[in-house]
């Protein structure tokens, strides 16, 4: 499991702001971002988890990403005080679910 603030390239974020409509403050920050995201798929492929949890864009999401070892779940956090801006983690004899808490 990769639990991180922001999520690993290789998948689309779903509801993202597109890049060139954020604001030039923002719009500035996303050489970093970019750069940062790349350095999460060094530690997901490292990782290799079953699951990732991630927020930064404020979409709440869940979908599957098919990486070289299997299928990944990935569940993405809207912000603070937002449906989808939490989620529960079940582990009960190696089996895990993640349910959304709106």
């Amino acid at each position: 499991m990769l639990f991180s603030h922001d999520a690993p390239a290789g998948w689309e974020i779903p509801g993202r702001i597109p890049d060139e409509a954020l604001p030039p403050s923002l719009e500035a920050e996303l050489p970093a971002c970019w750069s940062h995201r790349r350095v999460l798929s060094q530690v997901f492929e490292a990782v290799t988890p079953e699951l990732v949890v991630h927020g930064h864009y404020h979409s709440a999401y869940a979908t599957t990403f098919v990486a070289p070892w299997g299928s990944v779940k990935v569940v993405g956090l809207d912000c603070d005080g937002t449906d989808g801006n939490r989620a529960r983690l079940d582990c009960t004899n190696g089996v895990w679910a993640v349910t959304p808490i709106n």
